[in-house]
């Protein structure tokens, strides 16, 4: 098995369990209220997004879990980043203007089903290999508890 641990928490990380922690929370009220926003939504739609949110989402969680991350790019972590961020600001501007009504909740609740399959393979993670996981723009980080 690699031995991915270091010794410090690296700089501009947060620790897993504390980021997604706070996701599940907020995304979870966003979610609530979104549904009884009055706006209609297809369940079918809303289910295979988060089918297909959690079959992209599965082999990267066992990595974390099996520790077998490897560090990433910063660049190119930052470049999907943004691209993330223009596009949810292209469907908030779209949705305010009339020209594409859509109900957040098409948004909030694959990131709530995200942020508790993250959640859940890092506290694992960490029960297992007595490890706090911090994440950063180059991945994720094994530091000694």
């Amino acid at each position: 098995m690699e031995n991915n641990f270091i010794l410090k928490k690296p700089r501009m990380s947060v620790r897993c369990t504390t980021i997604y922690g706070w996701f599940v929370l907020i995304f979870s009220i966003a979610s609530y209220f979104n549904f009884y926003e009055g706006i209609t939504f297809s369940a079918y739609l809303l289910t295979s997004l988060c089918v297909l949110v959690t079959l992209l989402l599965i082999p990267e969680l066992i990595k974390v879990i099996n520790n077998k991350t490897k560090i990433e790019s910063k660049i190119l972590t930052l470049i999907y980043s943004l691209s993330g961020i223009l596009v949810l600001i292209t469907l908030l501007e779209l949705n305010d203007s009339g020209k594409f009504i859509w109900n957040e909740i098409y948004f909030t609740l694959p990131i709530t089903l995200v942020s508790v399959l993250t959640y859940t393979a890092c506290f694992i993670a960490e029960d297992k290999y007595l490890v706090r996981i911090y994440i950063s723009l180059s991945g994720y980080h094994y530091v000694r508890a």
